[in-house]
């Protein structure tokens, strides 16, 4: 057994001596694809945090403890796990593509649905796509709609263990919710995706959700997060400022909590149904009394303080969003 599979959910584990299999093209934090060293022939994608000179960044712990708010939540979400590699704090994801199958990002997956026509592709980092019939309108086409009929006809992830008749969009508004607990407002077309059948009729599935390590104020210094604490006001205000940007607007776009309603109504009264009950009945004691334990040690007693205050925060949030569209 490896010390992968040894290790605890917060444990942070050495991989310098794990193998390369392959870059990751794109990324911020030089991601690379190694192999788990237990010899199975698992691969994890590798990033480093982001160092400043004052400070380092906390893509590790957010991806961590966001995943483990996904688990409780009953979103399906690649594993990770907090390392270091020759030194470096960093986190892994494991790889969540099953044999026989391919990783087709949503961008692909929009272009390739008939019945999206307005869908103009985005590149993060690239200069923003526009819509010459709608210039005024950031993000184009990547919008609920043309999401829930781009995977119509995709099921859900075979690690999702809701209702079995709720398909693949009912699983990405949960995702939604997700994004709204967790501050992620980060789900571009690059982080939600399709795994496809490579030579067989079976149906598109859902991806379970991954690269969650722009949560939780992971790029907020200490100071900051100490004074949102101690002043609700400000925690409030800062949480308010979650909004989905990724997806399709005109002006300032819509909070997360907004999203995640929008997205509720959209999707069958099954899903409704589940993700109110789940929501309702989380219970995000097992993730916050580690941390306030100080399990991840490289979070500071303020910045594990501002975690936990956001999620309580953003729990009421959403209850009361999803409550009144109920």
């Amino acid at each position: 057994m490896s010390n992968l599979e040894l290790a605890g959910f917060w444990e942070r584990i050495d991989v310098s001596d794990w193998p390369i299999y392959g870059t990751e093209p794109g990324g911020t934090h030089e991601p690379v694809w190694l192999l788990d060293a237990s010899g199975t022939g698992t691969r994890w994608l590798h990033k480093n945090t982001t160092i400043h000179p004052d400070r380092e960044q906390g893509e590790d712990w957010a991806e961590v403890v966001a995943t483990q708010v996904g688990v409780q939540l009953g979103v399906p979400v690649a594993a990770t796990r907090l390392c270091i590699r020759n030194g470096r704090r960093g986190s892994l994801s494991r790889n969540v593509v099953p044999d026989g199958f391919a990783l087709v990002e949503g961008g692909l997956v929009l272009e390739s649905a008939p019945h999206v026509t307005n869908y103009f592709p985005h590149r993060e980092g690239e200069p923003p796509a526009r819509d010459p019939q709608r210039p005024w309108v950031s993000r184009p086409g990547h919008s609920l709609e043309n999401i829930h009929r781009a995977l119509r006809g995709s099921i859900a992830p075979p690690s999702f263990t809701g209702p079995d008749n709720m398909d693949a969009f009912d699983v990405f508004a949960g995702y939604l919710v997700f994004d709204a607990l967790v501050a992620n407002q980060d789900r571009h077309e690059e982080n939600w995706s399709e795994v496809w059948p490579l030579l067989t009729t079976l149906a598109p599935q859902l991806c379970p959700s991954y690269d969650h390590s722009s949560s939780l104020g992971f790029a907020e210094p200490a100071a900051k997060t100490a004074h949102r604490v101690k002043d609700p006001h400000a925690l409030e205000a800062w949480a308010r400022r979650g909004t989905a940007g990724r997806f399709e607007h005109e002006g300032k776009p819509q909070p997360l909590v907004q999203l995640a309603a929008d997205a509720m109504a959209i999707a069958s009264p099954e899903a409704q149904s589940h993700w109110q009950r789940r929501i309702r009945e989380i219970e995000l004691t097992a993730i916050t009394a580690p941390l306030a334990s100080g399990v991840i040690p490289e979070m500071s007693e303020h910045t594990t303080r501002f975690v936990i205050a956001l999620l309580e925060l953003n729990l009421e949030r959403i209850r009361h969003e999803l409550g009144s569209h109920h």
